[in-house]
């Protein structure tokens, strides 16, 4: 097995917020997770700047990660099926509430 093999883990918690950032654009969410104090305005600032919007999706999931293992985040949860109904939903928990992010095909 190669080490530069993708970890398929990360891959598929990619492929959930690119799924549920086609109803709602990764500054937006940001900008939610900003005021829910889980992530810092100028880690967005200096992750989003001059990016793509695939680069800001994959920016926010390294961001939103970071935060949850520095405790900001309470509790991140990622669900995705397929059958009978294509669905992707990111569960995010916060001193200030709960945030669900979802799509549905």
């Amino acid at each position: 097995m190669s080490a530069n093999l993708p970890n398929t883990k990360i891959l598929r918690k990619l492929e959930v917020w690119k799924l549920v950032c086609r109803n709602l654009s990764p500054e937006d969410i940001a900008n939610q997770l900003i005021t829910a104090n889980a992530i810092h305005k100028d880690d967005v600032a200096t992750y989003f700047t001059g990016k793509r919007t695939e680069e800001k999706i994959e920016a926010l999931m390294i961001l939103v990660e970071k935060a949850n293992k520095s405790e900001k985040i309470y509790l991140l949860d990622y669900e995705w099926q397929i059958l009978p109904m294509h669905m992707a939903k990111v569960t995010i928990i916060t001193p200030d509430g709960k945030k669900e992010y979802e799509y549905v095909d």
